[in-house]
C-alpha cells in the first residue's frame, strides 16, 4: 500500500491541526483552557523574520498568524500558532512556522510579535526545497525549543526528517508529541528583548 507523502508546509499544516484535534476534542471555556482563535484579518500579528529598510526604503519579511491554538500543557497555557511567510524578500527563503509562546498577562497578539527572527519556533520549513529547520539559536540568544524538538526527533523517528521534501502521514504525530514533550518540559526564560 502507498502512504501519501506530505511536503513540509502541508506537515506543518497538518500538525497544526493535530494540536487543534487532540486538544480541543477536551473543549473547555476560554477562561484560561484549550480553545482557538481566529484573528481578523487586518489584525493578525507579524512576527519580523528579516530587514534590509534602509533610510530609502522599507524592506522586511514577517511570519504572519492568521490562526493560534490556546492549551493547556503540564498546567502551563500556551498560544501555538501556525505561520506563513510574507512581506518583502527577506521572507522569501521562508515559508511556514509553527511557534508557541507561553501566556501571561501580555495580550498574545504582543507576544507573537516578540516571536521575532524565530525566537519562539518548534519547526519551520523553507520555501525553495521544501526542508524543514529547527533553531537552535536566534544570533546569541537561545532558542529554548529548537534543540529540544531535534533531540526528540532524533530520538524517536528513523531517517533523516530535516532533509526530506516530503514527509510519510506517520511523521505528523511524531512531531505533535515533539511539540508536547517539548513544551511540557519546559524551563522558563526571559522573553524580553535585551
Amino acid at each position: 500500500m502507498c502512504t501519501k507523502k506530505l511536503s513540509s508546509d502541508k506537515l506543518l499544516v497538518a500538525v497544526f491541526e493535530e494540536i487543534k484535534k487532540r486538544f480541543l476534542k477536551r473543549a473547555i471555556n476560554i477562561h484560561g483552557e484549550n480553545y482557538v482563535h481566529k484573528f481578523h484579518t487586518n489584525q493578525c500579528p507579524l512576527a519580523l523574520i528579516g530587514d534590509d529598510s534602509d533610510d530609502h526604503r522599507i524592506r522586511a519579511g514577517f511570519m504572519r498568524y492568521e490562526e493560534m491554538a490556546v492549551v493547556r500543557i503540564n498546567n502551563t497555557c500556551w498560544a501555538i500558532a501556525l505561520g506563513s511567510a510574507c512581506g518583502d524578500y527577506p521572507a522569501d527563503p521562508y515559508s511556514k512556522d509553527i511557534t508557541a509562546v507561553q501566556m501571561d498577562e501580555i495580550p498574545v497578539p504582543e507576544l507573537l510579535k516578540r516571536s521575532c527572527y524565530f525566537l519562539n519556533s518548534l519547526i519551520a520549513s523553507k520555501r525553495f526545497g521544501g526542508e524543514l529547520f529547527f533553531m537552535r539559536y536566534v544570533g546569541s540568544r537561545l532558542n529554548p525549543f529548537g534543540t529540544q524538538m531535534v533531540e526528540f526527533l532524533e530520538k524517536n523517528w528513523e531517517g533523516n526528517f530535516q532533509r526530506v521534501g516530503s514527509h510519510e502521514q506517520e511523521f505528523v504525530n511524531v512531531v505533535v508529541d515533539g511539540i508536547i514533550h517539548t513544551l511540557s518540559n519546559f524551563v522558563e526564560f526571559d522573553m524580553k528583548d535585551e
